[in-house]
C-alpha cells in the first residue's frame, strides 16, 4: 500500500499518501469509526454500529461489501481483497481470489 490511514480519538479518519485510486478521499458521513484498514488500492472503516465502509479502487471487487454484512467486530484489508470478522466469530472475505485469499476455511464460516 502507498497510503496511510489514522484514526482520531473522536472517531474521525485521516488519510494521506499516494491517491491514485481515491483511497485517501475519505467519504463524508462515515460517523463514529472504531477501526480502519488500508489495503493496496482501497481503504476500509468499521463504524461503532458494526457497519463496514469502503472507498478507493474496486477493480477486483474489494469494495463490494456484502449487503447482508452486519455485526462486524474487526476488519482487514489486503492488496485487492477485504476481510471482516462478525461478532459470532465467523469470517467473510470479498475481492480478488487469485491465490485463495478469500476462500475461508469451513471452520471459520
Amino acid at each position: 500500500t502507498h497510503h496511510s490511514l489514522a484514526l482520531n480519538s473522536d472517531g474521525s479518519v485521516m488519510a494521506w499518501g499516494r491517491n491514485e485510486y481515491d483511497q485517501t478521499f475519505i467519504p463524508s458521513g462515515l460517523g463514529q469509526i472504531k477501526t480502519i484498514a488500508a489495503g493496496g488500492r482501497h481503504s476500509l472503516a468499521l463504524s461503532e454500529g458494526g457497519t463496514v465502509h469502503a472507498w478507493g479502487s474496486n477493480g477486483h471487487g474489494q469494495m463490494d461489501v456484502p449487503s447482508d454484512l452486519c455485526k462486524v467486530k474487526s476488519i482487514s484489508a489486503g492488496w485487492l481483497f477485504s476481510v471482516a470478522v462478525r461478532e459470532d466469530g465467523s469470517v467473510i472475505a470479498w475481492g480478488d481470489n487469485k491465490y485463495g485469499q478469500t476462500d475461508i476455511p469451513k471452520e471459520y464460516l
